[in-house]
């Protein structure tokens, strides 16, 4: 007997004793999990045509802390190569300042995704690059102009500006 569960002896009922689950039977909150799954992937399949979390930003200040930590550490390295190489506390002075303003232009010109790399990637950047990527197959799929309100379809007054519009453009065509 293990637990409760079982015959206290073999002996007489004809049987070895094991104990074995019930393999067949359907326990029922396994059953609502999967209605509830199957729910939820009937809902995405409808709403395919908005982004599914919105809320799930990346932080900009904590990227943005990240690419400044690792220029940093660049210029460290290189700091400290030149002070084992011998060279004059001035001209390292020199060369680190120039290399950071140089970096700053280039940071201030750079798009939003240039510093983020695979190496090292915290939540947030990877998010970052999720959102691009999102966003870059939302204007793939449904173009850049694509200006989407839920409900529209049942507002009178836009389906007729819409219908005028069309018409509009049917006799610039023609």
């Amino acid at each position: 007997m293990y637990n409760g569960i079982g015959l206290k002896t073999p002996r007489g009922s004809g049987t070895s004793g094991h104990v074995m689950s019930n393999k067949s039977s359907i326990r029922p909150d396994r059953t609502r999990e999967q209605i509830k799954q199957n729910q939820l992937i009937e809902s995405d399949f409808t709403d395919f045509r908005k982004p599914k979390k919105i809320s799930t930003k990346a932080n900009e200040d904590l990227l943005e802390h990240a690419r400044r930590r690792k220029i940093e550490a660049k210029i460290f390295e290189l700091q400290e190569a030149m002070i084992e190489r011998g060279y004059n506390d001035d001209d390292i002075e020199a060369k680190v300042s120039n290399l950071r303003k140089e970096v700053e232009l280039l940071s201030k010109g750079s798009s939003k995704g240039a510093f983020l790399t695979s190496e090292g990637e915290n939540s947030h950047a990877i998010q970052a690059q999720k959102n691009i990527e999102n966003e870059r197959m939302r204007e793939a799929l449904l173009g850049s102009d694509y200006d989407y309100v839920e409900g529209q379809a049942f507002n009178a007054e836009v389906q007729e500006r819409k219908k005028e519009e069309r018409k509009a453009k049917k006799v610039e065509y023609e």
